[in-house]
């Protein structure tokens, strides 16, 4: 719902804190309002939050899933949905997946167990719109698959967990792109063929061009609205021996995906990036944060996260 409704954190009203002194805080636009704007993206870093009101949007059922291509026609199909998001209206959010099908799921041969590019999502809307607006997604190449079908929301939203089961080992890499240009995806899709495990996913998700962008920047602590297009790679492998040359794939493919990166990264998707990884999802917006956390936090109890330091002489009275 990111394009119509915008992110979870925009459609939080209030929420309960248990600061790390122990005492109870509303946090809203009304009370406590600064640690409201720090709590909507400054992840666990100003307390445990007991209670959530959230404004929530009629879903009911919705029309969602993938079309599949081969990915040696993957150029086509990328370059067609980038064109394609730039005029879908605001229902449909959606996203691309590199990956490879598990060998037992039913599909035509050309993509059974093979590389495959997977575009689509979610459409929150009438069933009659859906299938006018999606049609042309439907429709290009033609594709080798189209599993997109009508289900309750709730299906939707963990239609794509077979892609990262449990039991793996992973190392992942995220930043957000300048633009999704077509050398882009060229080095994407030449390096996604070379990947040395099966399980290993790309992701590149569009939540922009609607709800996201219309909110002011400044009005909330998540990072980054100006960039439509972020990349995950979760690379996944299965034995302890298979560890060096995955993460050795993982760095090449950073490397080269390098002229392409803001410098900027979605805090839920970075691992053990330290200083810089903080300093790469907030921003100008790290400053105020780290005042913040000195007022709500001065002894940084709440440290085993993406970890905001109090700034040092910064701290004010508590509220």
């Amino acid at each position: 719902m990111v394009r119509k409704h915008g992110l979870a954190l925009d459609n939080l009203l209030s929420a309960d804190i248990v600061t790390a002194e122990g005492r109870l805080l509303t946090a809203s636009s009304a009370q406590n309002a600064d640690l409201f704007w720090a709590i909507r993206g400054g992840g666990g870093n100003f307390g445990v939050a007991t209670s959530f009101e959230f404004r929530v949007h009629e879903a009911g059922t919705v029309l969602a899933g993938l079309v599949l291509h081969p990915a040696s026609a993957g150029a086509q199909a990328l370059r067609f949905w980038r064109n394609y998001e730039r005029t879908a209206p605001e229902e449909i959010s959606n996203g691309a997946l590199l990956f490879a099908p598990p060998p037992e799921l039913p599909l035509p041969e050309a993509i059974r167990a093979k590389p495959t590019v997977g575009i689509g999502g979610v459409y929150v809307g009438s069933l009659e719109a859906a299938e006018r607006d999606l049609r042309p997604l439907r429709a290009f190449g033609p594709p080798a698959a189209d599993i997109f079908q009508p289900m309750p929301y709730s299906a939707a939203q963990k239609m794509a967990d077979f892609l990262w089961p449990r039991g793996l080992h992973s190392y992942w890499k995220s930043s957000f792109l300048k633009e999704f240009s077509d050398q882009a995806i060229d080095t994407i899709l030449a390096h996604f063929a070379k990947a040395p495990s099966w399980h290993t996913v790309i992701v590149v998700e569009h939540d922009g061009d609607g709800a996201l962008e219309r909110v002011s920047p400044e009005a909330t602590a998540f990072g980054h609205r100006d960039w439509p297009y972020n990349l995950v790679v979760t690379t996944q492998w299965e034995t302890p021996a298979e560890a060096q040359a995955n993460t050795a794939w993982t760095h090449e493919f950073w490397g080269a995906l390098k002229p392409f990166l803001a410098d900027a990264t979605y805090v839920n998707y970075i691992g053990d990036e330290g200083e810089e990884g903080i300093q790469t999802s907030y921003g100008a917006k790290l400053g105020r944060l780290a005042d913040l956390k000195a007022n709500y936090d001065p002894s940084n109890f709440f440290h085993i996260n993406q970890n905001i330091k109090p700034r040092a002489g910064s701290a004010t009275v508590s509220p």
